[in-house]
């Protein structure tokens, strides 16, 4: 249970804010994002989120790609700026995750891994069993210069005010894992 393996990251007291160092709605294209993922300057390793694509099938993973397509608006990102522990990088930072590993698991396996056929989509049947290969230059340009909203923890805000932002940001999710 979550609660008991990161009890000592549960705040419990009111925080300083001025610790606090969010760097809010900034915008980038799922390029940049794909860019980090193949460079190894985003990491998917959450250490209080067990399961990756919990309750994320081929069907929500396609109609995510579809949103994209549509032109829809997708929930904000949040990533926190930690250490980049590759010695041989000349970056010293990476983002990882907090919130948003579905959707960005399944960009990943879209356009870098190329394991996701679409299928099941509401509106754009012309696109089924298509994979990002399949799709024309114009779609998948229409993908990667498709912007997100992402929130980014900046390094020196505690970490437990990240994982206080996780279950804020998904409180059913902890439920979930309570239950079991």
């Amino acid at each position: 249970m979550v609660e008991k393996t990161y009890k000592n990251m549960i705040i419990h007291q009111p925080f300083d804010p001025n610790t606090v160092r969010i760097q809010r709605r900034a915008s980038v294209m799922i390029q940049e994002i794909v860019e980090k993922l193949e460079n190894q300057l985003l990491s998917l390793d959450r250490p209080y989120q067990k399961s990756k694509l919990d309750g994320w099938d081929t069907t929500l993973q396609s109609r995510l790609i579809e949103s994209i397509l549509l032109d829809i608006p997708l929930p904000s990102f949040y990533f926190e700026i930690v250490p980049n522990e590759d010695k041989n990088s000349k970056i010293a930072t990476k983002w990882r995750i907090l919130d948003g590993l579905q959707r960005i698991i399944t960009i990943r396996d879209f356009i870098i891994n190329k394991n996701i056929a679409l299928q099941n989509l509401e509106y754009l049947k012309q696109l089924e069993g298509k994979t990002y290969d399949d799709l024309s230059i114009p779609l998948q340009r229409r993908i990667k210069v498709f912007r997100v909203s992402i929130n980014i923890i900046k390094t020196g805000t505690p970490q437990a005010v990240s994982y206080n932002i996780f279950r804020r940001l998904n409180p059913s999710a902890q439920k979930i894992k309570q239950a079991k």
